[in-house]
This record gives structure tokens, C-alpha cells and sequence, in this order.
């Protein structure tokens, strides 16, 4: 290894401070981008610094040859810095490491146009136990095809400039990575790039990873991340402003992911996510995201193919499919959180804006303002929102584990009667409705919010909204656990196999389904009784109003199920209105198994009868109760 205290660099005398006044700025202005100045510096090789050297040229490491240079608690300083560059048509994988408090690496940063870049064409930069590396502007990956990477590890390590981009160009998978304590500063602007190229295999992307207790990245102005940027375990990212987009067309997804207890990233103004390419931003497992009192905007207006999304609990991404296809998930794991002042604004409206909860928490509670067109969807976890959602016309989908609107939604006046915001439930989801859902359009010709009920899933609540679907397999259940009242302003329908799973309490109190218009029932729809009290509570003949519909019933159930162990369940059907009674179960004396204690068959020859499934039918309003059978 070249030592610089025993051994003399390949550099030339450096001319005199009046000549490069007076000559060398005008003189580089006609140079071509190769030509070596009298004073350029030509690392190759292994070489160890440990004394200052200051350069009136530019540094070139790897050019010639293969390059290793160890800036062992020396200093290096000159116009410009190259690391791996190409020269001739060649290109040399280099390494160069800045190692000690009082190490550096610098390129200069002054007024003129020629001076201060720090470039890695096929190399890796370490700066590591407190060192500096500076420059005014610093390129990871200048050369098409070629990556770099840039690392900045431990506790009082700095890496300064007023720009800085990474893997810019085609093709380019450049990496940086501050690490372990260490800081990045970037005074104005910085860019991860997309790394699009052509006959690509793969989906990665520049990324940038901020990670560790202490180790944080500034930037002045405006981050733009059209590749993938990592906060975890700790790491900060403070900006003025960020872009999250990958390029438009690419077919790969800008991430920003924020993960793990104490990981924070701070923007001074708003934020876009997806407004010129894909873009995903996800707060994990204890990470925290902030816009403070600006908005995060997610999707835009101006173009179909440009989609974003906001993910609670997972990553996820837009790599594969179409303009309309969904993002991908990843496994859900702990929320994250975003600053309750800042708003959430949806601008690219259905399949362009999305708003995911996929996390495994018990009792989320979501309040950030949210407004505009797209989707809200819950896959996994219990999650709450309260914020303003009073201008928040996204539909919302329970496709997983249990959303709850605990605040006004959609409530805005809408003169548009064919712009309806839907709630639904699938799957095993559940979306309970606290609170007003949409407002009449044109007096009474509409109504801008709407629920469909999918097999497996549950609208359930105390609230009020607008038409009402129940799909073959889905369920409607008043209330959250107790009873509940449900008031829909237009239609209800039950369609196919569908189910209305009613609460009842021994002080009279039932779930309730208010109809404003016409309620249409499927003869393979059901009513599914639970008792909320012990048995004690209730009487043989107490009866329940369970459903109100004041444009009158078309159909009639096919028959009501006892949940509960002791009470026998009867429907009476009116022209607007359909009542439940109840009956308790007779025990003891000749017939302990109480087959059949309602009638003159008290158990003999048909035990069971010509109803062995125990299901109510509109011909035969007294049933007996069915122990194992539920929808």
C-alpha cells in the first residue's frame, strides 16, 4: 500500500494561486471533460493517507487501474473528486474510505461553476468513526450501467453538500445507506432515482436507507423520491418538501417507508405521493410521518396511470398490473402513526388514490382530516376514524378486521345524483357506522351515500345512510356488541341467502333497521336472534319491532334462528313492519329434551317433524331452536 508519509503521489507541482486566478477558470472552460490539468491527483492502486493535501486540480481514484485509498485520519481537499469514473472507455470498481474524527474528503464548494462535485461512476464512498466527506454537489452513479454506493456509518461521521442524487440514471441501482449515528446534510435539493432501463428483470430501484438511533438526513429544500427511501429503527428525515413518484409509465413504485420505534420523517410544506409516477408511502410499527399543519396529497388529477397510496402497517407497492389494479400488500405488522394535523387529501379518485389499513393492532385510532375520491380499506386489525371526514367521498371497505366511521362522512352537499360513495364489507371485514354517512341530493332525488354487504362480511353501527345492499353471504347487525339502530334513507335490500343478525334484551330494547323507502326481501334471506341477557330476563310473548320500512316490504324472510340456548323465536310481517316474539323453552317434567315442547307432538313419533332444521317459515310462526346452525 502506498503510504502518503513515506511515499510520493503521481501529482504534478501544483501552479502558483496568481496563475490559477488569472488563467486556469477561463482556460477550463474550452477543456474537454477528460483533459488532466497540471494539478490533477491520480490515485490508483492501494494508497493510505494520513497527512493534509490540498489540490488545485481534480482527484481521480481508479482511473487507470483499480483504485483503494484510505484517508486514515489525513484530509484531502481539490476541485473535484472522481471516484470510478469512466476515462478512455474503461471504468475501475474503486473504494475510498474517509476513517477517523479528523478525516475528510473535500471537494470545493465556492462560486465557481467548475468546482465542488464528488462523483461515483463504479465506486463506494465510506465515511466512518466520526470523518467528513463535503462537496457542493455529489453524484452516486454517474455512469449508465454502473453502480455506487455511498456510506456514512457512526456517530459524528457527516456527509455535506448542497445537492446530492442518486442512481439518476438508466439502468441504475446506486445505493445510499447513513447508518449508525451519522448525519447527511444536503443544503438544497436532493433526488433517488427510478432506475428504469430497458429489458428490465427485476423491480429495484436507487434506495436510500436512513437507519439507527441518531442517524438522520436534512435536506434544505426538496427531496424527490423516484425510487425507494428507508427510515428504520430510529433514523430521522427531516425536508423542506417531498415528491413520491416514480416515473410516469416505468412500471415501478416509489417507496417511502417509515418503520420501527422512534423512525420519524419531518416535511416542512406539503407532500405528493404519486403525482407523476406510482408512488407508495408506508408507516410502520412505530414510525411517524409528518407534513405538520400541510397535506398529504395522495394521487393526482392529471393523469390515470400516476397512482398513490398511504399504507398503515405494511409496504406495499405498484410494480405489477394495470392502471386499475389494486397495490400489493405485504404482511401487516404494527401501525404506524402521521401527525393529526396533517390532512390527507385523495386526488386521483377511483383506482388512483388509496388509503390502506393493513396492521395487526387491536384499537387503532386514525384521526387526520380526510377529504377527495379514491378508496379507504381495511384488511387487517381494528381501526377508528374520527377525524373530519366531512369532504371525504373515497369509498370505504372493511375487506379485513373491523373499521369504524365514529365521525360524518361524506356529508357535504352533492347535486350529482350519480356520485355515490359506497360502504361495504367482505370477507370477514366489519364496518360499524357511528355516525352519519351522506346527505340527500336535489331534494330527495338521491342520496350521495350507499352500502353493499359481501358474503362474509358485516355493516353493523349506530348511524344513517343511504341505500342499502345485503349481497347473498353478507350480514347486517345494528349496534357494535349491544343493540343498535340502523337509518337508512332510501331502499334496503336483502338479496339471495343474506342475513339480518339481530340483538335483543330482556328490557324490551332490540337492534332496529329504520327504512325510509322500500324494503325488498329474498325468500332465502334470514333473521339470526341473540339474546343479550341471562334467560331469567325475558318473557314468553315479549315482542321486538325489528325493522321499520315506511315505503312498504316486498318478500318475507325465510324464517328467524335463535343464536341463543333457551328462547324459541317467532316473525310477524306487516305491510311496513316486522315484529320478533319471542318464547321461552320448556323444561323438565316428560320431556327433558325439550324436542318438540311447543305443540301436540310433545316428543313421540316425530321428535323433529317435517321442520328438522328448526327454521322459521312464513306459514308456521312458532320454531324451535337450532343449537349449532348460524349463517
Amino acid at each position: 500500500m502506498n503510504n502518503s508519509t513515506s511515499h510520493s503521489l503521481a501529482v504534478k507541482t501544483p501552479l502558483s494561486r496568481l496563475y490559477l486566478a488569472l488563467f486556469s477558470a477561463p482556460l477550463l472552460l474550452l477543456s474537454p471533460a477528460n483533459f488532466a490539468r497540471a494539478a490533477d491527483a491520480i490515485l490508483d492502486g492501494d494508497s493510505r493517507i494520513t497527512e493534509t493535501l490540498g489540490y488545485t486540480g481534480d482527484v481521480y481514484v481508479g482511473r487507470n487501474q483499480r483504485g483503494n485509498l484510505l484517508i486514515d485520519y489525513g484530509k484531502i481537499t481539490a476541485y473535484n473528486i472522481n471516484i470510478g469514473r469512466l476515462f478512455d472507455g474503461q471504468i475501475y470498481e474503486s473504494v475510498v474510505t474517509v476513517r477517523g474524527p479528523n478525516a475528510e474528503l473535500n471537494a470545493v464548494n465556492d462560486q465557481y461553476v467548475l468546482r465542488g462535485d464528488l462523483n461515483l461512476g463504479l465506486g463506494t464512498l465510506r465515511v466512518e468513526q466520526g470523518a467528513l466527506a463535503s462537496a457542493k454537489e455529489i453524484v452516486v452513479g454517474t455512469t449508465r450501467g454502473y453502480d455506487s454506493h455511498l456510506i456514512a456509518t457512526g456517530a459524528g461521521s457527516r456527509v455535506t453538500s448542497n445537492f446530492l442524487s442518486v442512481g439518476t440514471d438508466l439502468g441504475a441501482r446506486s445505493t445510499l445507506a447513513i447508518e449508525d449515528g451519522a448525519a447527511l446534510n444536503t443544503t438544497y435539493d436532493a433526488r433517488i432515482g427510478n432506475g428504469t432501463g430497458p429489458d428490465e428483470t427485476d423491480t429495484l430501484s436507487p434506495k436510500a436507507t436512513v437507519t439507527g438511533s441518531g442517524s438522520q438526513w436534512n435536506v434544505g429544500r426538496t427531496l424527490t423520491l423516484n425510487g425507494d427511501l428507508d427510515v428504520l429503527n430510529g433514523g430521522a428525515v427531516n425536508v423542506g418538501g417531498v415528491q413520491v413518484a416514480g416515473v410516469s409509465g416505468a412500471g415501478k413504485t416509489a417507496e417511502l417507508v417509515i418503520a420501527g420505534k422512534d423512525s420519524r420523517f419531518t416535511s416542512d410544506s406539503s407532500v405528493s405521493v404519486g403525482d407523476y409516477g406510482n408512488g407508495v408511502l408506508s408507516v410502520i410499527d412505530g414510525g411517524s410521518f409528518s407534513a405538520g399543519s400541510n397535506a398529504l396529497i395522495v394521487g393526482t388529477s392529471g393523469s390515470g396511470s400516476n397512482r398513490g397510496a398511504l399504507i398503515i402497517g405494511s409496504r406495499g407497492n405498484m410494480d405489477t398490473g394495470t392502471g386499475i389494479t389494486e397495490p400489493t400488500l405485504g404482511t401487516a405488522g404494527g401501525a404506524g402513526t402521521l401527525d393529526a394535523k396533517t390532512a390527507i387529501s385523495l386526488r386521483g379518485g377511483l383506482f388512483g388514490s388509496y388509503v390502506y389499513f393493513n396492521h395487526t393492532d387491536e384499537n387503532y385510532i386514525f384521526s387526520n382530516k380526510m377529504s377527495g375520491e379514491g378508496e379507504v380499506i381495511n384488511t387487517s386489525g381494528q381501526t377508528t376514524l374520527n377525524g373530519d371526514l366531512s369532504a371525504l367521498q373515497a369509498n370505504v371497505t372493511a375487506r379485513g378486521g373491523k373499521v369504524i366511521i365514529a365521525s360524518n362522512i361524506n356529508t357535504q352537499p352533492e347535486d350529482d345524483i350519480f356520485e355515490i360513495q359506497t360502504l361495504s364489507a367482505e370477507n370477514g371485514g366489519t364496518l360499524i357506522l357511528n355516525a352519519t354517512a351522506g346527505s340527500d341530493v336535489n331534494n330527495g332525488q338521491g342520496y350521495s351515500s350507499a352500502a353493499s354487504i359481501k358474503a362474509g362480511g358485516t355493516l353493523g353501527g349506530n348511524g344513517t345512510l343511504g341505500q342499502t345492499e345485503i349481497l347473498s353471504g353478507g350480514h347486517i347487525s345494528p349496534g357494535d356488541g349491544d343493540i343498535g339502530t340502523l337509518t337508512l334513507k332510501r331502499y334496503l335490500n336483502f338479496i339471495g341467502e343474506s342475513f339480518y343478525d339481530v340483538d335483543i334484551a330482556g328490557d324490551g330494547r332490540s337492534d332496529q333497521l329504520l327504512v325510509s323507502g322500500k324494503t325488498t326481501i329474498s325468500n332465502q334471506a334470514k333473521v339470526q336472534v341473540t339474546a343479550l341477557d341471562p334467560q331469567t330476563s325475558y318473557k314468553t310473548g315479549q315482542s321486538y319491532r325489528i325493522l321499520t320500512s315506511n315505503g312498504g316490504i316486498d318478500g318475507q324472510f325465510a324464517g328467524a334462528i335463535s343464536k341463543s340456548a333457551f328462547p324459541d323465536v317467532a316473525l310477524k310481517q306487516s305491510t311496513d313492519a316486522v315484529d320478533l316474539t319471542i318464547a321461552q323453552k320448556e323444561t323438565g317434567g316428560e320431556n327433558p329434551g325439550g324436542e318438540n315442547p311447543g305443540g301436540e307432538n310433545p316428543g313421540g313419533e316425530n321428535p323433529g317433524g317435517e321442520n328438522p332444521g328448526g327454521v322459521l317459515t312464513p306459514k308456521s310462526w312458532t320454531v324451535k331452536h337450532e343449537a349449532h346452525r348460524s349463517g
